[in-house]
């Protein structure tokens, strides 16, 4: 219970410190200052413009953080399509960014919308659920997100910023994320070893596979506008190709977690309902649960690919291109090969960690 607790309070630490105020010391490289602010008044009016109609909102407001905390301004929000833009509401908060004028005077515009709150009960949402479903297991699952989310975020992100291989820093991170996130969540156990050998097995095959599919298909890594956007910051030399690699390693690491570890203990129950049973036939049996798994894991891994890239689709559906001059661009090729490594990742790992599980028992 008390590394319950300790998890629960790191995270927690995290979510304060990310989810306070706006700092003042938060700019970005042109200078311009980041600051939370709350409107207080609001004048608006409809624009006829050709068949859309414009609403432009003369808004006052308030700055809740940083250096002018308490300052009262006035800025103009500008929305060209009604029907395409949220239009702000007096008492909304808002991000804004600051700078000074020629003649000294503040200048403020809105960037954004606060959505820090929402997204906090969303999460404690998610913590309830997990603690009522699945009490003890449940918590320790979740300290496992935790501490995954902790190596990508201080061990994996500065190593490549700081100019690594991606693809290098992405294995070793999966190294120490996969053995915290099988043993905390499932505990020490034959069941939970086996599911790790075949899921660390499983993953070097992957990167196997991935590092051959990016160098065949000739992905360079400039499809996703991000990664692209990361030659630019700071004259940074980012590897894409590796970073692309470095991707599809964790995320096939995500994937795995589920399958491995459920096969595993198929052949546990199977053996203990009836000990007599042989090597081949538990193999059989847990193969035919297995089969089943695999069918539903891959559909949904599909759908899940689908949903995130539904826009890309429907730019591609609204093009002159044929099909299979859309399928042959980068863009969606990437997609495709993140999605083909994964669900080939999947159905290895089946009879792999059947196969070890079916050993180590008998054994």
């Amino acid at each position: 219970m008390k590394r319950i607790i300790a998890f629960i309070s790191i995270w927690v630490l995290l979510l304060s410190g990310s989810a306070g105020t706006v700092s003042s010391q938060e700019r970005d490289s042109s200078g311009q200052e980041y600051a939370e602010a709350r409107i207080i008044k609001i004048q608006s009016e409809r624009v006829p413009q050709g068949q859309v109609e414009m609403v432009r909102q003369s808004l006052k407001i308030e700055i809740l953080s940083g250096r002018n905390k308490g300052k009262q301004v006035e800025t103009l929000n500008v929305i060209p399509d009604v029907r395409k833009g949220i239009q702000h509401q007096r008492g909304d908060v808002v991000i804004v960014t600051m700078s000074e004028g020629p003649d000294g005077e503040l200048q403020v515009i809105i960037t954004d919308f606060e959505r820090k709150k929402p997204l906090a009960v969303l999460f404690l949402l998610f913590l309830v659920l997990v603690f009522v479903v699945s009490r003890r297991q449940g918590l320790l699952s979740f300290a496992s997100m935790v501490l995954s989310f902790l190596i990508i975020i201080f061990y994996l992100i500065p190593r490549i910023l700081a100019g690594d291989n991606p693809a290098l820093a992405s294995m070793i991170a999966t190294l120490g994320i996969a053995p915290l996130t099988f043993f905390l969540s499932h505990g020490f156990s034959r069941k939970t070893s086996v599911a790790l050998v075949g899921t660390v097995i499983t993953i070097g095959l992957a990167i196997v596979m991935a590092t051959l599919a990016i160098y065949f298909v000739k992905l360079t890594g400039y499809a996703d506008e991000q990664a692209a956007f990361l030659q630019l910051m700071g004259g940074q030399s980012i590897d894409l190709r590796n970073l692309l690699l470095a991707g599809i390693i964790i995320g096939s690491l995500g994937v795995l977690d589920d399958i491995t570890i459920s096969q595993a203990a198929i052949v546990e129950r199977l053996y203990q309902a009836n000990p007599k049973y042989s090597f081949t036939k538990l193999y059989q049996e847990t193969m035919s649960v297995g089969n089943d798994h695999i069918a539903s894991i891959v559909n949904t891994l599909i759908l899940v690919y689908a949903g995130a890239a539904l826009p890309l689709f429907l730019i591609f559906s609204n093009t002159t291109l044929s099909f299979g001059l859309a399928i042959n661009s980068e863009i969606v090729a990437t997609e495709i090969v993140r999605t083909l490594i994964g669900s080939i990742s999947l159905v290895v790992s089946v009879p792999l960690t059947t196969f070890l599980a079916c050993l180590a028992i008998r054994k």
